[in-house]
């Protein structure tokens, strides 16, 4: 009988501790390099979160961070160097190049991939794949609208060849196309392009050009926009989301200053007066949307792949650092998009 009672005692301790284990969430975002900028405004507010709801987080689940430098192949490495550790069930990536890298193994490796994307090629056909960023047509609506209220109505449109300004400059051509608007010319041109005089002494010869899309990759945007002042262009240079980079704006030597994009809003007011308050010189762009995702694991019911696979897959309404957010039925999520403008070093949301 003594013996029974040890065998129960130990049974019932093993199964509380199954029952308990914490599981791993890898954060595997560019904290060097280029993107870094938004790397680290993604990693302050997994670490702001972590503050906050650690009543919630205790005992469920840790966080590990990884450094990718925004490349694919380190993205992989980093979650090979995760699982060595310990199985990783959900993981957070930042880009549309790293996150069409690690999208097809969440399926074939069964842990849940949370994205913030643009291409939306990251979760198509995708099990457990999600992306929990502004969506391109959204983006480029926003911004559409935004033209037409300015009276910007002959454009041209600069493309990187990387996956999410290829499918945000689609969606635009979609979208300015349906709404009466002249493309006047569409070049893509590499992601490591840095001399763009030769395309900007061709598009001088334009005559009544009203503005120009540059929709180029990270630091390209703050070169492009220089050199086109340098060449003597007045007009706006707007973009969509990679403004928000006090590197690229820098490097842009004061071209940018007063120019428009788009992009998802800064966070609950809030949220940003806490962010602030903690990291008073860093960005914030992508600490919200971080932010959420910590929230939404530690308010997820059941924290297994099928469990929170589950639970974003029905989410409604869910209040996060981002506004509320629901469920589209495609592996995204109903975010806004708004305008802002570049003035000094700050990020300024416009009302509209």
């Amino acid at each position: 009988m003594l013996l029974f009672r040890r065998l129960v005692l130990l049974s019932s301790i093993f199964i509380a501790s199954v029952t308990f284990a914490e599981v791993t969430a890898g954060v595997i975002i560019p904290l060097s390099g280029p993107g870094a900028t938004y790397g680290i405004g993604c990693r302050n507010g997994v670490l702001l979160a972590q503050e906050e709801l650690k009543d919630k987080i205790n005992g469920r689940f840790k966080i590990v961070f990884e450094d990718d430098q925004n490349s694919p192949t380190r993205t992989i490495s980093s979650l090979r160097k995760l699982n060595a550790v310990s199985k990783t069930d959900f993981v957070l990536t930042f880009a549309s190049n790293t996150s069409n890298a690690l999208s097809p193994l969440a399926d074939r490796e069964n842990f849940i991939h949370f994205a913030l994307a643009t291409d939306p090629l990251v979760v198509k056909g995708k099990k457990n794949a999600f992306n929990y960023w502004v969506t391109p047509s959204e983006e480029a609506k926003t911004l559409v609208a935004e033209l037409k209220r300015r009276n910007i109505k002959r454009i041209a449109v600069y493309t990187a060849q990387q996956d999410g300004t290829l499918a945000m400059g689609s969606e635009f051509l979609k979208v300015s196309k349906e709404s009466g608007l002249e493309v006047v010319t569409n070049q893509e041109v590499p992601p490591d392009s840095r001399d763009f005089r030769s395309l900007l002494a061709k598009l001088a010869l334009i005559k009544n050009l009203d503005g120009i899309f540059n929709n180029l990759y990270i630091e390209q945007g703050g070169i492009f926009a220089r050199q086109a002042r340098d060449r003597g262009f007045t007009i706006p240079i707007f973009n969509i989301e990679l403004y928000e980079d006090p590197a690229l704006v820098e490097s842009a030597q004061g071209a940018l200053e007063g120019q428009f994009y788009i992009n998802a809003p800064t966070g609950e007011k809030n949220f940003s007066k806490r962010y602030f308050a903690k990291f008073p010189k860093d960005n914030l762009f992508t600490a919200s949307n971080c932010y959420d995702f910590v929230g939404l694991l530690a308010s997820s019911p059941e924290l297994t792949v099928d469990g929170f696979r589950k639970y974003l897959e029905n989410l409604k309404d869910y209040p996060g650092a981002s506004g509320k957010s629901s469920a589209t039925g495609d592996h995204r999520f109903a975010l806004p998009a708004v305008v802002k403008e570049i003035r000094g070093k700050e990020f300024i949301e416009l009302e509209r």
